[in-house]
Protein backbone atom coordinates (compact mmCIF):
# COMPACT_ATOMS: atom_id res chain seq x y z
CA UNK A 1 0.00 0.00 0.00
CA UNK A 2 2.47 2.24 0.89
CA UNK A 3 4.20 1.86 -2.58
CA UNK A 4 1.31 2.69 -4.38
CA UNK A 5 1.07 5.79 -1.76
CA UNK A 6 4.46 6.62 -3.24
CA UNK A 7 3.32 5.61 -6.76
CA UNK A 8 0.37 8.26 -6.76
CA UNK A 9 2.45 10.90 -5.10
CA UNK A 10 5.21 10.92 -7.91
CA UNK A 11 2.81 10.60 -10.50
CA UNK A 12 0.85 13.91 -9.39
CA UNK A 13 4.20 15.64 -8.80
CA UNK A 14 5.76 14.71 -11.99
CA UNK A 15 2.29 15.81 -13.54
CA UNK A 16 2.22 19.47 -12.02
CA UNK A 17 5.75 19.92 -12.66
CA UNK A 18 5.45 19.02 -16.39
CA UNK A 19 2.56 21.52 -16.61
CA UNK A 20 4.38 24.25 -14.75
CA UNK A 21 7.70 23.67 -17.14
CA UNK A 22 5.55 23.52 -20.57
CA UNK A 23 3.57 26.52 -19.56
CA UNK A 24 7.19 28.36 -18.91
CA UNK A 25 8.30 27.33 -21.71
CA UNK A 26 5.38 28.31 -23.84
CA UNK A 27 5.53 31.94 -22.13
CA UNK A 28 9.44 31.97 -23.32
CA UNK A 29 9.19 30.95 -26.70
CA UNK A 30 5.66 33.18 -27.07
CA UNK A 31 5.84 36.20 -29.47
CA UNK A 32 6.15 39.88 -27.75
CA UNK A 33 5.20 43.34 -29.03
CA UNK A 34 8.23 45.20 -29.65
CA UNK A 35 8.14 48.29 -27.90
CA UNK A 36 8.02 51.51 -30.63
CA UNK A 37 7.61 49.30 -33.40
CA UNK A 38 3.71 49.26 -34.59
CA UNK A 39 2.70 45.56 -35.42
CA UNK A 40 5.78 44.08 -34.97
CA UNK A 41 6.03 40.87 -32.46
CA UNK A 42 9.61 39.70 -31.43
CA UNK A 43 9.49 35.45 -30.84
CA UNK A 44 12.97 34.05 -29.16
CA UNK A 45 15.14 31.73 -30.80
CA UNK A 46 18.55 30.92 -31.80
CA UNK A 47 21.06 28.26 -30.05
CA UNK A 48 21.42 29.47 -26.30
CA UNK A 49 25.22 29.83 -25.53
CA UNK A 50 25.11 26.73 -23.38
CA UNK A 51 23.82 24.62 -25.63
CA UNK A 52 26.09 25.80 -28.66
CA UNK A 53 28.64 22.83 -28.09
CA UNK A 54 25.55 19.75 -28.28
CA UNK A 55 24.13 21.68 -31.48
CA UNK A 56 27.43 22.30 -33.19
CA UNK A 57 27.85 18.73 -32.77
CA UNK A 58 24.35 17.79 -34.16
CA UNK A 59 24.72 19.39 -37.07
CA UNK A 60 28.33 18.52 -37.72
CA UNK A 61 27.47 14.66 -37.59
CA UNK A 62 24.29 15.50 -40.08
CA UNK A 63 27.71 17.27 -42.49
CA UNK A 64 25.20 20.51 -42.06
CA UNK A 65 25.96 23.84 -41.73
CA UNK A 66 24.64 24.67 -37.61
CA UNK A 67 22.59 27.70 -37.53
CA UNK A 68 23.95 30.87 -36.02
CA UNK A 69 24.50 31.14 -32.32
CA UNK A 70 22.04 33.95 -31.74
CA UNK A 71 19.09 35.57 -33.84
CA UNK A 72 16.02 37.56 -32.88
CA UNK A 73 12.93 36.90 -35.03
CA UNK A 74 10.48 39.65 -35.49
CA UNK A 75 6.64 38.73 -37.17
CA UNK A 76 3.57 40.43 -37.98
CA UNK A 77 0.36 39.27 -39.48
CA UNK A 78 -1.19 42.83 -39.92
CA UNK A 79 -0.68 45.80 -42.05
CA UNK A 80 -0.61 49.47 -40.25
CA UNK A 81 -3.99 50.08 -40.91
CA UNK A 82 -4.78 46.56 -38.35
CA UNK A 83 -6.25 44.37 -41.26
CA UNK A 84 -4.93 41.16 -42.00
CA UNK A 85 -1.50 40.41 -44.50
CA UNK A 86 -3.21 39.45 -48.11
CA UNK A 87 -1.87 37.63 -51.00
CA UNK A 88 -3.64 40.21 -53.16
CA UNK A 89 -2.48 43.46 -51.40
CA UNK A 90 0.63 45.52 -52.46
CA UNK A 91 2.45 46.46 -49.56
CA UNK A 92 6.23 48.39 -49.05
CA UNK A 93 8.70 47.31 -46.58
CA UNK A 94 10.98 50.50 -45.65
CA UNK A 95 13.62 51.34 -43.19
CA UNK A 96 17.58 50.39 -42.50
CA UNK A 97 18.46 47.38 -41.17
CA UNK A 98 19.05 46.01 -37.74
CA UNK A 99 22.92 45.93 -37.91
CA UNK A 100 23.36 42.31 -37.79
CA UNK A 101 26.13 39.72 -39.90
CA UNK A 102 22.74 38.30 -41.68
CA UNK A 103 19.44 39.04 -42.00
CA UNK A 104 16.02 38.24 -44.19
CA UNK A 105 12.32 39.03 -44.88
CA UNK A 106 10.14 36.21 -45.41
CA UNK A 107 7.03 36.01 -46.55
CA UNK A 108 4.76 33.07 -46.16
CA UNK A 109 1.10 31.68 -46.34
CA UNK A 110 -0.63 29.48 -44.21
CA UNK A 111 -0.46 26.61 -47.35
CA UNK A 112 3.25 26.97 -46.96
CA UNK A 113 4.23 28.81 -50.21
CA UNK A 114 6.81 31.29 -49.20
CA UNK A 115 9.45 33.86 -50.52
CA UNK A 116 12.22 35.28 -49.05
CA UNK A 117 15.01 37.75 -49.46
CA UNK A 118 18.32 37.93 -47.67
CA UNK A 119 20.79 40.85 -46.80
CA UNK A 120 22.86 39.40 -49.80
CA UNK A 121 20.16 40.16 -52.24
CA UNK A 122 19.34 43.20 -51.62
CA UNK A 123 19.92 46.63 -53.38
CA UNK A 124 20.74 49.46 -50.57
CA UNK A 125 19.62 53.05 -50.97
CA UNK A 126 22.15 55.49 -50.69
CA UNK A 127 21.60 56.17 -46.91
CA UNK A 128 22.14 52.65 -46.18
CA UNK A 129 18.14 51.85 -46.04
CA UNK A 130 16.19 49.34 -48.08
CA UNK A 131 13.00 49.44 -49.83
CA UNK A 132 11.54 46.22 -50.60
CA UNK A 133 7.88 45.47 -52.36
CA UNK A 134 5.70 42.61 -51.66
CA UNK A 135 3.39 42.57 -54.64
CA UNK A 136 1.01 39.76 -56.34
CA UNK A 137 2.64 41.54 -59.50
CA UNK A 138 6.46 42.07 -60.60
CA UNK A 139 7.56 45.51 -59.42
CA UNK A 140 10.92 47.27 -60.44
CA UNK A 141 13.46 47.37 -57.17
CA UNK A 142 13.74 44.88 -54.24
CA UNK A 143 10.34 42.94 -54.30
CA UNK A 144 8.79 39.57 -53.79
CA UNK A 145 5.96 38.40 -54.89
CA UNK A 146 3.46 37.76 -52.18
CA UNK A 147 2.00 34.14 -52.39
CA UNK A 148 -1.95 33.78 -52.72
CA UNK A 149 -4.26 33.77 -49.46
CA UNK A 150 -5.42 35.92 -46.89
CA UNK A 151 -4.06 34.20 -43.66
CA UNK A 152 0.00 35.74 -44.51
CA UNK A 153 3.08 36.62 -41.93
CA UNK A 154 5.73 38.53 -42.61
CA UNK A 155 9.31 37.58 -40.78
CA UNK A 156 12.52 39.46 -40.23
CA UNK A 157 15.02 37.52 -38.93
CA UNK A 158 18.35 38.95 -37.82
CA UNK A 159 20.89 36.94 -37.40
CA UNK A 160 24.13 37.18 -34.55
CA UNK A 161 22.84 41.01 -33.93
CA UNK A 162 25.57 43.81 -33.44
CA UNK A 163 23.59 44.66 -29.72
CA UNK A 164 21.27 41.47 -29.59
CA UNK A 165 20.24 43.03 -26.21
CA UNK A 166 19.50 46.41 -26.95
CA UNK A 167 16.22 47.71 -28.05
CA UNK A 168 15.45 48.03 -32.44
CA UNK A 169 13.87 50.44 -34.82
CA UNK A 170 12.04 48.06 -37.28
CA UNK A 171 11.64 48.82 -40.75
CA UNK A 172 7.88 50.54 -41.36
CA UNK A 173 5.32 48.22 -42.93
CA UNK A 174 2.56 49.82 -45.56
CA UNK A 175 0.14 48.75 -47.65
CA UNK A 176 0.18 50.41 -50.99
CA UNK A 177 -3.38 48.95 -51.93
CA UNK A 178 -5.53 45.83 -52.67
Amino acid sequence: MRGFLHLILATVFGAVFGVISAMAMIQYLSAHNVAGNAGWQERRGGVEQSLAPYAISYFANQVRVPPPSAGRYFVRTRDDEGNFLRGDCSYEVTGKPVPSRWWSIHFENAEGESVSLGSTDMVFETDGSVRIFLAPYPVPGNRMLSPKGNSLTLSYAVYEPANPDEEVKLPVFTRLGC
